[in-house]
């Protein structure tokens, strides 16, 4: 039979086996142990249980320069033509205390183109109504006593025309005039009379008119102290 001896015991391999012991154990250290790089390689429940609460807000911050001006835009399409516009229209003559005469022929006591004061012919862009209001205040204009008959009509006519002179003031004029009378006895006799006359016309310039006469057939003359004259109007 062979005889098996144990080795003996020596310092050398008592260092070994110890070295042998840690090396081992050490391994298994380094293998329960991970490198985090990334937020990706934690469990999105660990990481809620990581966040705190969210703080309080700041303090805003200081505004920054104001941004470059843009560019002009295109011009927009071109609205549509507002309301024409009608201007209005005024005359007023005097005279005089003893009144100024009429004769037989009718004559513009105010009109727009011949008056004291006056804001001229009225021009119309647009098909349009005119409403002309007159007023005079006629008298005697001859001594004692009398009896005139004063006939006045209130026309309207395109500017540069004869304004219309008849004998006749409600015949040939188409509408577009109105006539009144009065009678005075004597130099002391005031009488104020009112005319008015709406007529449609069209695109131009227009006068309004007043004329007045002495009827023929009557005695004594007839005058006037004052006359004027509105017009106003509207498109249609």
């Amino acid at each position: 039979m062979r005889n098996f001896q144990c080795p003996r015991l020596t310092y050398a391999n008592v260092v070994a086996t110890v070295a042998l012991v840690f090396a081992m154990s050490g391994s298994a250290v380094a293998a329960n142990t991970y490198l985090i790089k990334s937020t990706k390689q934690i469990h999105p429940k660990v990481l809620r249980a990581l966040k705190g609460r969210t703080g309080p807000a700041g303090k805003p911050g200081l505004p920054g320069p104001a941004g470059a001006v843009g560019a002009r835009g295109p011009a927009g399409p071109t609205g549509p033509a507002g309301p024409s516009q009608v201007p209005s229209g005024f005359a007023e003559t005097f005279g005089g205390n003893g009144g100024t005469p009429l004769d037989a022929t009718f004559q513009p006591v105010v009109a727009l183109s011949r008056a004291t004061s006056s804001s001229g012919p009225i021009t119309v862009t647009a098909k349009s109504r005119l409403v002309a209001t007159a007023s005079a205040t006629l008298l005697g204009a001859s001594a004692g006593s009398f009896n005139v008959h004063v006939d006045c009509i209130l026309a309207v006519t395109a500017a540069g025309s004869v304004l219309p002179f008849t004998n006749t003031p409600a015949r040939g004029l188409a509408g577009n005039a109105h006539s009144a009378s009065v009678t005075l006895v004597n130099s002391t006799d005031y009488r104020d009379l009112a005319l008015t006359v709406a007529i449609d016309v069209n695109p131009g310039t227009y006068d309004v008119g007043l004329m007045c006469g002495n009827r023929s057939g009557g005695t004594g003359t007839g005058g006037f102290n004052r006359a004027s004259l509105t017009i106003t109007g509207a498109p249609l």
